[in-house]
C-alpha cells in the first residue's frame, strides 16, 4: 500500500473542517491544493515522513487555526 499522503485529491474536499492524519508514516510534501479547503480549521500531520517546506498557500486558508507537523 502506498504511503504517499497526497495521491488523494485533498484539495477537492472543499468543506473539509478537520484533517488529522497523525502517525501514519505518510510520505511526501504537503500539497498546495489544500488552499482550496477554505473551511479547514485543523490540519494535523504530526509523526509522518513529510518533507519539503510548508506551502505558503496554507496562509490563504482563512480559518486554519491549528497546524500540527
Amino acid at each position: 500500500m502506498s504511503r504517499r499522503l497526497f495521491s488523494v485529491r485533498l484539495g477537492e474536499l472543499l468543506d473539509l473542517y478537520f484533517l488529522e492524519l497523525d502517525g501514519n508514516r505518510l510520505e511526501g510534501a504537503i500539497p498546495t491544493s489544500l488552499r482550496n479547503c477554505t473551511q479547514l480549521y485543523v490540519l494535523s500531520l504530526a509523526n509522518n515522513r513529510l518533507h519539503g517546506e510548508i506551502p505558503r498557500e496554507l496562509g490563504e486558508v482563512q480559518f486554519l487555526n491549528v497546524l500540527q507537523l
